[in-house]
């Protein structure tokens, strides 16, 4: 038998095929807690989760179930920042990966490395850019030198992956925010809420004036 984190990572890799096909439903704030845990009480929300369990039996089944779940809610229409509000901080990290990977990313989660030891939450990569994410489950909007903090102790950590993960492609390091606020740059750190990371990850090259790559 197949453990969750196989299953998980198989549906991973399905969810592409997924995000082109599926019919855009919309889904109202009201119904997004209850589709998260399994009730499709809305004949349209249903009918387009039948069509995707049919095709791709292991999206919404097998480990990840409720982050998989949520990635599906904002391709029916939810707005991201409703959906994350619903997850824990883990499903958080999760749910991120997989909005990236749905644009596209190559992502790894949970990295470990020693000595010096530090832990990182995302490395996402496309062909000519590494994006290194830490992610921020707070309802409330950081301060300055709170974001101060986390941006210095993110650069470091991309220093660090640069120099033990041989990796080539220029980094940016990236603080997701769970928080409705604008977008904003903090000592050549991303500061982006969930809502416009999809804005930000199309187009990372835009910004780069305000961007330090490492």
């Amino acid at each position: 038998m197949r453990d969750e984190s196989t299953l998980h990572q198989q549906a991973i890799r399905a969810w592409p095929k997924i995000h082109c096909r599926l019919a855009l439903v919309r889904l109202s704030e009201q119904k997004v807690e209850r589709f998260l845990e399994g009730d499709y009480t809305s004949r349209d929300t249903y009918s387009a989760l039948h069509t995707i369990e049919r095709e791709f039996p292991l999206l919404l089944t097998g480990g990840g179930q409720k982050v998989l779940r949520a990635i599906a809610a904002c391709s029916l229409g939810a707005p991201q920042e409703t959906v994350a509000k619903f997850l824990d901080w883990r499903e958080f990290e999760m749910f991120c990966a997989g909005l990236m990977r749905a644009r596209g990313f190559s992502v790894a989660e949970n990295i470990v490395l020693t000595k010096p030891r530090i832990q990182v939450d995302l490395l996402a990569r496309s062909h000519n850019l590494a994006l290194l994410v830490d992610c921020k489950h707070w309802g409330r909007t950081m301060g300055r030198s709170a974001l101060a903090r986390a941006a210095a102790a993110q650069a470091e950590r991309a220093r660090v992956v640069r120099s033990k993960m041989k990796i080539l492609e220029p980094i940016v390091v990236v603080i997701i925010v769970l928080s409705n606020e604008e977008a904003r740059f903090v000592e050549g750190t991303a500061v982006v809420p969930i809502f416009a990371l999809n804005r930000f990850l199309d187009d990372v090259n835009a910004f780069a004036d305000h961007l330090v790559f490492f």
